[in-house]
């Protein structure tokens, strides 16, 4: 068994099983990144709580056939310890974003780096920053941005750059962002 240590935030989390999880790690040197939790969904489980949307964590993950399987996790930053309603929105809003636009596998270390900025902004309340984000990513992603776009960020109209983004986004990924909608 090859064994590695790997430090990323967690960016989704799917049901897999009876009592295991996929969860979907957003790293600096693999990108993004899936692997299995076995038995975190047991009522005994230790790791659930671990393994949250916005968590900055430390694992040991082994190579499994199908997928990694994390044995170890370690806490390096909890993101969901007294936030407002409006925080979890936003680092919910952020997570599936890059979770919907990012190939599994690629590393990009700017967008890893601007993600955790934004990720500290939010839990910080800007959740303004967000709608940047948004925008460099599509940017980064190779995406461009229309003109509309850019004049709103310049004169910081910001509910009206992201409800753009967010439709030129679920355009891209060809379905609807689920997570809550911010700035409404």
């Amino acid at each position: 068994m090859k064994k590695r240590r790997i430090e990323g935030v967690v960016i989704g989390r799917k049901d897999f099983g009876e009592a295991d999880k996929i969860i979907v790690f957003l790293t600096e040197r693999e990108g993004k990144l899936k692997a299995l939790a076995k038995g975190v969904r047991k009522i005994n489980s230790r790791r659930l709580s671990s393994l949250e949307l916005g968590n900055q964590v430390k694992l040991l993950v082994y190579k499994g056939k199908a997928f990694d399987i994390i044995t170890e996790v370690a806490v390096i930053d909890y993101f969901g310890l007294k936030t407002s309603s409006t925080q979890l929105g936003g680092i919910f809003f952020l997570c599936e974003l890059v979770n919907r636009l990012l190939p599994e596998g690629e590393s990009n270390r700017q967008i890893y780096q601007q993600f955790l900025e934004v990720r500290k902004a939010i839990k910080s309340g800007k959740i303004e920053k967000i709608v940047f984000f948004e925008a460099e990513l599509l940017k980064l992603l190779g995406y461009g941005l229309e003109p509309r776009i850019k004049e709103w960020l310049e004169k910081r109209k910001l509910r009206e750059a992201h409800q753009a983004l967010k439709t030129r986004i679920e355009t891209i990924i060809e379905r609807p962002i689920k997570s809550l909608a911010i700035f409404y």
